[in-house]
């Protein structure tokens, strides 16, 4: 089991590369866990 904490300071949204669609910060977070925890399984994640 693990936390990851996220400042308040970081946007809710994340402008994709287009500038005009956006994606929740957890979900970014979700998509690099496995660079988070390396040598791990990441069996599961929730928001």
């Amino acid at each position: 089991f693990a936390r990851v904490k996220v400042p308040r300071l970081f946007p809710r949204l994340v402008a994709l590369p287009d500038g005009r669609r956006f994606v929740p910060v957890e979900e970014v977070i979700a998509a690099q866990l496995h660079q988070l925890f390396v040598g791990m399984v990441v069996e599961e994640h929730c928001c």
